[in-house]
């Protein structure tokens, strides 16, 4: 499981009250989303100026991070899979959730929530080679 922090008192850039409402508006859109490839809330917690969210941990880091880590793996293939699968979620998000995603970026973006990189995870915790992986992209 992955800490998410948030700390509710005010900052430089917004008041309390703003930080508090967008924590809430968060937690409430965690609740209720449910797809394979966006994070699932797996528990919350408020304690006094800050909340914390539990949410799935992905290993491989974010996909800035294995992208960067993993050049010779990002075959054309397996970056349209990958992108298949972000365009799903936020196809998702807007039509089931009615929700917009202001802040997309490799950033925010978590590899081993998409099927392939479970597959990924799985596998490279199973030993097989890179190769056996590589060709399921096709």
């Amino acid at each position: 499981m992955a800490i998410k922090l948030v700390r509710l008192d005010a900052t430089s850039d917004a008041p309390a009250d703003r930080i508090q409402s967008s924590a809430k508006r968060e937690l409430d859109i965690l609740k209720r989303i449910n797809h394979p490839c966006i994070t699932r809330l797996l528990a919350y917690k408020e304690e006094g100026d800050k909340c914390l969210f539990g949410l799935g941990f992905s290993p491989g880091g974010d996909l800035f991070e294995f992208a960067t880590r993993n050049k010779t793996l990002l075959t054309p293939g397996l970056v349209k899979r990958v992108f298949k699968e972000i365009v799903l979620a936020v196809k998702y998000l807007h039509d089931e959730m009615h929700v917009v995603h202001r802040d997309l970026k490799l950033e925010s973006t978590f590899p081993l929530l998409c099927s392939y990189f479970s597959v990924f995870n799985v596998c490279c915790r199973c030993s097989l080679k890179l190769s056996s992986i590589r060709a399921r992209t096709s």
